[in-house]
């Protein structure tokens, strides 16, 4: 995020520099007061496996620099000038191994989504009293 400024900044762009970084200085401010207002975390609190490392995740840091980068093209002063923000943006991926079923995610050599969750299974639900359920499956003459 603070890339861009920079290279504001090294083209003596230093008005355009200063917008920008204030937009993201703002757009940051409001999404981490929106996750304080919000309070909502991604995935929800009943949907968890195990405990999060962090608070709430909503709006995430990713859609709000998104946003930002989004709104800086559009308000830009010129064609040119909105141009040459659009060749400022560098998107670095980094590819990632993958699979394409359910099955095959859950194998002992898939990719792993988290961590903390070797088998891939994000949660197990169980509703019910077992103990009671079993008791009288056993007495049941099939």
């Amino acid at each position: 995020m603070i890339l861009i400024p920079v290279m504001l900044v090294l083209a003596r762009r230093r008005l355009d520099a200063l917008k920008v970084f204030c937009m993201f200085a703002g757009a940051l401010t409001l999404a981490e007061i929106g996750k304080k207002l919000i309070n909502e975390h991604r995935p929800p609190v009943s949907l968890w496996a195990m405990k999060a490392d962090s608070g709430g995740s909503y709006p995430s840091g990713h859609a709000t620099t998104a946003a930002v980068l989004a709104v800086a093209l559009i308000v830009a002063e010129t064609a040119n000038a909105a141009r040459d923000a659009a060749e400022l943006i560098d998107v670095d991926y980094e590819p990632l191994p993958g699979v394409v079923s359910t099955e095959a995610a859950l194998g002992p050599d898939a990719p792993r989504v988290w961590e903390d969750c070797p088998d891939n299974i994000c949660f197990v639900h169980e509703v019910g009293d077992k103990a009671a359920v079993d008791k009288p499956a056993t007495k049941a003459a099939n």
